[in-house]
């Protein structure tokens, strides 16, 4: 941890701090770095990273046998203003999202690299190809085709542009950005395109309710969870999973923990009633208050009003 608060420290002050961490994603860097501070700092941490990162780059070594060599595959991560706000506010499920659908901002997913390699033709490989002196790399930039940051716009995407513009005065904008071409293209009667592969609130997701799909055994597979969690007791899980029986045997991939202040999900699904979501809030917020009275008989003590108070404070100043 002290190592990574000098480096904060050092990239508030001006300085170009280049670090490195093991993780999978670029959102999961983020997120490692975060939680190597103890919780009561991280909120600070988040806006310290979100105002001081320049950029983050995940990569993956992949074997080419065509070139005897291992190619690094790449995810790129800029800070745009969206990226900045998930970071502050510990979205960091919505980085994904933000990569997707970021081309033009320079933003790069793993598939989006991928494809652009399997078009590359010019390939420095050691020891066949002299390497270059530094006064020679821009000429090698540029006659290796770089990938564009995205596709070429069409007549379509710029009267679309322009549109945009002219209704900005009356809020009207475009939520969702195709960043893979064919902006232009008039979808069949039936035809379906796909804009990301994951959403949320702001992409237009459709949450389902699916307690019917509760059994005993998806609940103690997450009792089992739960209980390797210290001091957590009531939440929300976000996640993924590759099939129902992988869920309900507890195989998988935790993208988010929330805790007690978060919304149960399925209260957005479609003909829900107001009065039955109030219901299912009551009911929680009545678990949650048994909850710390067992905690309290433990041994727990409540916060004070002024404790309280000043962890609101400092919440409020972080989120403005």
């Amino acid at each position: 941890m002290e190592t990574t608060e000098i480096a904060l420290e050092a990239s508030e002050t001006g300085h170009l701090v280049l670090a490195t961490a093991h993780s999978a994603t670029a959102a999961e860097a983020l997120q490692r770095v975060v939680a190597a501070f103890p919780a009561e700092s991280q909120n600070s941490v988040c806006a310290q990273l979100a105002d001081c990162l320049l950029a983050v780059i995940s990569q993956r070594l992949r074997f080419r046998p065509e070139l005897s060599m291992r190619v690094p595959e790449c995810e790129i991560l800029m800070p745009t203003n969206a990226v900045k706000n998930f970071i502050r506010n510990r979205d960091f499920f919505k980085i994904i999202s933000a990569l997707e659908t970021g081309a033009e901002q320079g933003l790069w997913t793993f598939a989006r690299y991928c494809a652009w390699l399997e078009k590359r033709t010019n390939w420095y490989i050691p020891e066949q190809n002299p390497e270059p002196p530094d006064s020679e790399m821009d000429d090698v930039v540029a006659s290796a085709g770089l990938p564009p940051l995205a596709p070429p716009r069409t007549a379509v995407a710029e009267r679309k542009s322009k549109a945009t513009k002219s209704g900005a005065g009356t809020g009207a904008r475009i939520e969702i950005e195709p960043t893979e071409g064919d902006f232009g293209k008039i979808l069949k009667p039936g035809e379906k395109l796909e804009l990301v592969s994951i959403g949320n609130h702001c992409l237009g997701t459709k949450f389902l309710n699916s307690n019917a799909l509760i059994t005993d055994k998806l609940s103690d597979s997450f009792d089992q969870i739960s209980h390797r969690i210290k001091g957590f007791y009531f939440g929300r899980f976000d996640l993924r999973a590759a099939s129902y029986a992988d869920l309900e045997a507890g195989r998988v991939q935790i993208v988010e923990l929330n805790g007690c202040g978060a919304e149960p999900g399925h209260i957005y699904h479609p003909g829900y009633s107001i009065w039955k979501a109030i219901g299912v809030l009551i009911r929680h917020w009545r678990d949650i208050y048994n909850i710390s009275k067992m905690n309290k008989a433990r041994g727990t003590n409540y916060i004070s009003f002024t404790e309280g108070k000043a962890i609101y404070q400092k919440f409020k100043a972080i989120k403005s």
